[in-house]
């Protein structure tokens, strides 16, 4: 015969008392092992989120940056468009592209703040 469950003579306490049993809390070892387990999969989601948001970002500012002149709009809009790109190669892990950005920035700006203001 197949069983198809407890048997009419089954303790009926005893049914109901393992229908409302809580389960086990986990201990502070299952939890340890949850977040050795989490923490690289974050880490490993947030690389992605780079790849997918910061690569594609960079490629498309490379090829603005020398057409911003051309594309037009203010000084400020074209600084912007470089300040993006730096943030980008920081956020890529890519410091010595950021470093020589700033630096032919820094190269560009003018030697006095305010035009007709230099030292005499």
């Amino acid at each position: 015969m197949a069983d198809c469950g407890p048997s009419p003579r089954a303790e009926p306490h005893a049914t109901a008392a393992a229908a409302l049993a809580r389960p086990a809390k986990a201990t502070r070892r299952e939890w340890t092992g949850l977040a050795v387990i989490a923490l690289p999969c974050a880490v490993y989601a947030m690389d992605l989120t780079v790849l997918n948001l910061a690569m594609p970002a960079i490629e498309s500012l490379e090829r603005a940056r020398p057409e911003a002149v051309r594309i037009g709009g203010s000084r400020a809009q074209r600084d912007l468009v470089e300040e993006t790109l730096v943030a980008a190669y920081l956020h890529a892990a890519r410091p010595e592209e950021a470093r020589r950005l700033v630096a032919q920035r820094v190269h560009r700006r003018p030697a006095v703040a305010v035009a007709g203001f230099a030292p005499s």
